[in-house]
């Protein structure tokens, strides 16, 4: 039964890790990224001329799409495993 729950705890964390890579992957966070660079840039007391805050790179564009389909089926293939291994347990 303890293989069951680790393959839980760690097919679970692989399927919220990539739910979460989905979203930022989608730009929910490119515009709250691009305020906050924007507002700091203006407080900021050392103007830093070198440092273009326009020219970062947003958090969509960070996350490849191959990572997150891997990630993706790593977490779907161990649940599965999982619920394979509950049933034959549990017969």
């Amino acid at each position: 039964m303890h293989l069951i729950n680790y393959i839980f705890y760690v097919g679970y964390t692989y399927l919220s890790l990539s739910i979460l890579l989905f979203v930022i992957s989608r730009g929910f966070f490119d515009g709250i990224t691009y305020g906050f660079r924007r507002f700091a840039s203006r407080l900021a007391r050392n103007k830093d001329l070198l440092d273009d805050w326009q020219e970062h790179q947003l958090p969509s564009e960070r996350i490849s799409s191959p990572f997150l389909k891997l990630i993706s089926f790593q977490g779907i293939t161990l649940t599965i495993v999982m619920i394979v291994l509950l049933f034959i347990y549990y017969l």
